[in-house]
């Protein structure tokens, strides 16, 4: 029974209908005025899939050069970084060895001046002045 119904609705829906004075002339001035200036949709398909196919790859290059540039930039900070690191050491040991001769010479001058050093100070350890 719903069989018959959906049949015959389909009959009544899908009549034919008479085509409208003018029709033709009209479908053929939009066709003209389409191909006259070519829209989005006017485009060949083969363009269309083109597009759809680039843009995830200009995506994916775009997105491997920002990490690229990124990453050579962490680089160059990374060996900056290290040049410093490496430049503080160099003025260290070098300071280290100016105090390491400074203290020599004055302990000769002291060894000489005839002051002997206490055992807390060859110790290294800070002794209290007394009065």
């Amino acid at each position: 029974m719903a069989e018959q119904d959906l049949e015959s609705e389909l009959k009544n829906d899908l009549q034919r209908v008479p085509v409208p004075r003018g029709f033709a002339d009209g479908v053929m001035a939009r066709a003209r005025l389409e191909s006259a200036s070519p829209t989005r949709s006017a485009r060949p398909a083969s363009l269309q899939v083109r597009w759809r196919w680039l843009w995830p790859a200009l995506t994916l290059a775009t997105a491997m050069l920002v990490l690229a540039i990124g990453g050579g930039y962490h680089v160059q900070q990374t060996r900056e970084q290290q040049r410093q690191a490496a430049l503080a050491e160099a003025r260290f040991a070098t300071a280290m060895r100016i105090t390491g001769r400074t203290l020599a010479r004055v302990d000769d001058e002291v060894a000489r001046a005839g002051v002997k050093a206490s055992k807390n100070i060859q110790a290294g350890e800070r002794v209290k002045e007394t009065k």
